[in-house]
């Protein structure tokens, strides 16, 4: 995937506030900034704990500011770390999943479904309780749906080996198979830690949608032609290059095309 496609997609997925915090020092290499922004989340992470927990920072406002955290995070899997750390001691969040707990445990599907829904509009990178809104989504044999949301608890990290038998459950019932080469895709990048290039992570639907919408235009997606997309591809940069090779991309991109050939001709 050339240079260009990386640092715009780039641009896309990552926030310019996350990257105005990291100054990169002189004779720092790229991969050097990485960790370190990766040292410097955590301890932002574990900073406003410490003040939630002391009292210096009124609860509300702090994990908001946790919550913005996580979706501006240099990385997904900085995402995900701060994420499943501020979850755990948010209050409003784990109110609405005590409350989706006990919709589930007395096999009130529809209701437990609308409170993890709402607990994860607060945190959408938390994998786990993902796992539990697919569940409640395949009670009411709602598999396409089910299934896309399994796809994307895996992509978030959650590798627990049972989720995959919920996964191809869902997936046949809607007549899919599983792409065992896609799923190992994302399994090899949640197990090196030293990767974090920024289209590097396996996509989730939100993914598809903003790649979508920055290179075709297009913003409406059913389930089944997500969970096509994530049993395809294994990485965003995969997901982009499926967009380039699109007609539409040509289609509504001509000026841009035209940009890049001639930038490329004159470079040459």
């Amino acid at each position: 995937m050339s240079k260009w496609v990386n640092n715009l997609v780039g641009g896309v997925l990552k926030t310019a506030a996350a990257k105005s915090k990291m100054t990169r020092p002189e004779g720092e290499t790229f991969g050097d900034e990485i960790r370190r922004g990766s040292q410097d989340i955590s301890e932002t992470v574990d900073a406003i704990l410490r003040k939630l927990t002391s009292g210096g920072l009124e609860a509300e406002a702090g994990f908001r500011m946790a919550r913005a955290l996580a979706l501006t995070s240099g990385s997904r899997r900085d995402g995900v770390k701060v994420t499943l750390a501020c979850a755990a001691n948010d209050a409003e969040f784990i109110n609405l999943v005590v409350m989706a707990d006990k919709a589930r445990d007395r096999h009130d599907w529809s209701m437990a479904e609308i409170e993890y829904s709402k607990a994860l509009r607060l945190y959408p990178l938390h994998c786990g309780y993902r796992v539990q809104y697919a569940h409640m989504l395949k009670e009411q044999d709602r598999f396409d749906e089910a299934e896309l949301q399994y796809r994307e608890a895996y992509a978030l990290g959650e590798m627990d080996g049972e989720l995959l038998l919920h996964l191809r459950f869902a997936a046949a019932k809607s007549g899919r198979e599983v792409n065992a080469g896609t799923l190992a895709g994302i399994a090899a990048y949640w197990g090196d830690r030293t990767d974090e290039r920024p289209l590097a992570p396996p996509p989730v639907a939100a993914d598809v949608v903003t790649l979508g919408r920055l290179f075709i235009d297009r913003t409406a997606w059913t389930p089944s032609e997500l969970n096509d997309f994530l049993d395809r591809y294994p990485r965003q940069v995969d997901v982009v290059g499926a967009f380039l090779k699109r007609p539409e991309f040509a289609q509504r991109n001509r000026e841009l095309l035209a940009v890049i050939v001639e930038t490329a001709e004159k470079l040459a």
